[in-house]
């Protein structure tokens, strides 16, 4: 098995349970993500993966423990939900894909900020685009906020180059 970019004493778990249609079984408990949010800053994290089965069908459990922590951690940790990131039914698919983009989202949001930074400082004016995965373009906020569709971008943008006769 490949080695878990997230290790073990890293993953924590609340008292949530999103049914399958949406409905809410357990909300999560405000005394239980104040004291996650305590152990966060106490393990001195940078990035915060939310990610909580049948969140797809309704993301708004996920939406309030990130503010709630956001809260507890202040406003530069990073935190990811998997509902935003990958909203999808496959639980293993949308947790990795949080998780990856977490992971990579402090230096990627540092780096692309200091790029746009120096292009307007060079007097550059146009629009900042990047290559998706896929082969399509985002915005810079975009990028920022989900580098994890970045990933592949470079073989991508050479097929999508090839198909248009470049």
């Amino acid at each position: 098995m490949p080695v878990s970019l997230v290790p073990r004493p890293l993953r924590f778990g609340l008292s949530e349970r999103i049914l399958a249609d949406g409905s809410v079984l357990t909300a999560p408990d405000d005394a239980e993500i104040d004291a996650l949010a305590a152990q966060l800053t106490a393990l001195e994290v940078e990035a915060v993966a939310i990610g909580f089965l049948h969140s797809y069908s309704n993301p708004a459990r996920e939406q309030y423990v990130a503010q709630r922590l956001s809260a507890g951690l202040g406003p530069d940790i990073t935190i990811c939900q998997s509902a935003e990131v990958a909203g999808e039914i496959r639980e293993y698919e949308r947790f990795s894909t949080v998780c990856a983009n977490a992971y990579v989202r402090p230096v990627m949001s540092r780096y692309l900020e200091a790029l746009n930074t120096e292009l307007t400082a060079l007097g550059f004016q146009g629009s900042l685009l990047m290559m998706l995965s896929g082969g399509g373009l985002t915005t810079l906020g975009q990028a920022v906020s989900f580098p994890v569709r970045l990933v592949e971008s470079g073989p991508a943008g050479g097929v999508a180059l090839a198909t248009h006769g470049g």
